[in-house]
């Protein structure tokens, strides 16, 4: 099987060559998008998930909350290896992934979204983090979603990924809170606490995906030296959803670019799709999702290189 992932097909391929004859066990709480049916229809037909609704859409907008605790009380058990919900409000979700007593939830995680945007010109990943769960970050919990991003990219094939850590340009950042934060995290960077990556920031958009010259280094605040070799930023970090949010609408919207995620931190990933996203974008979530599964993980391990 081929190691290399360029774009969403080749994520949807190697998700269906690895879970061929065994599939993905997905439990879906209920839905009513026609797009997300769409594409639960097209991969359980494919043969590689099989497709476990639990609950019936209630009649309202709002999410059937106990289809939601028995869909993470059988993930829970080993009942399902990936969860798909989708509701328009993620409150209902986190809270119901962070219940102690429906089992799912371990202490040291902290759950968090990373959008998966696939660059044309010139090809490439371009990972966004956090858009839809983290509201009021603290130090430690920021550190978790740099670190939750970094193993999404390595999904992806994205060795040493350059990690920019989002604020206002330099000429406005010097007394935000944000950017004093971004500049421990930083110093945090240079001892080495996030493996296989390279993190840079406080950093102003402009600065982090604008295509340096060749012989330049990827931009960064002057002091570090973690960052060389590399001309984009491979992941962005958001200083919280507020930030977040919007910049992942953009990219979808303005931009027009392809835009997969998950919702990654525990021992089960979680598909949330954007409200935004088309039905290969689903596909490639799920499959993205199945790669990230525990079974996904250990039948990856020694073949497709390095997955920290």
């Amino acid at each position: 099987m081929s190691t290399q992932i360029r774009d969403f097909s080749d994520i949807q391929r190697h998700a269906s060559q690895l879970y061929k004859g065994q599939p993905l066990q997905l439990v879906v709480t209920p839905i009513k998008n026609k797009e997300i049916l769409h594409a639960l229809e097209e991969a359980d037909a494919s043969g590689w998930v099989e497709v476990t609704q639990v609950g019936e859409p209630s009649e309202n907008k709002l999410p059937n909350l106990p289809a939601l605790e028995e869909a993470v009380s059988s993930l829970a058990i080993g009942k399902g290896e990936v969860l798909l919900s989708h509701t328009l409000d993620p409150k209902p979700l986190l809270a119901t992934l962070l219940r102690k007593d429906l089992g799912l939830r371990k202490e040291t995680e902290v759950w968090s979204h990373v959008a998966v945007f696939e660059w044309q010109d010139p090809p490439r990943w371009l990972l966004v983090s956090d858009g839809v769960l983290v509201t009021r970050p603290d130090l430690a919990r920021r550190i978790d979603v740099i670190k939750n991003a970094i193993k999404v990219a390595g999904r992806l094939g994205v060795k040493n990924p350059n990690v920019a850590l989002l604020a206002a340009s330099r000429a406005i950042q010097q007394d935000m809170q944000t950017s004093r934060e971004w500049t421990w995290v930083s110093k945090m960077a240079e001892r080495r606490i996030f493996h296989g990556a390279r993190v840079c920031g406080p950093i102003g958009l402009e600065e982090a995906i604008q295509p340096a010259a060749p012989n330049e280094r990827f931009p960064l605040p002057l002091g570090q030296v973690n960052c060389t070799g590399h001309n984009w930023a491979d992941v962005l970090i958001t200083a919280d959803i507020s930030v977040g949010n919007p910049l992942v609408s953009a990219l979808t919207l303005l931009c027009g670019l392809p835009c997969a995620g998950l919702v990654v931190g525990g021992d089960v990933p979680v598909v949330f799709p954007w409200p935004t996203v088309d039905r290969n974008a689903i596909l490639t979530s799920l499959a993205l999702a199945a790669l990230s599964s525990p079974r996904g993980l250990r039948r990856i391990l020694g073949k497709w290189g390095d997955v920290q």
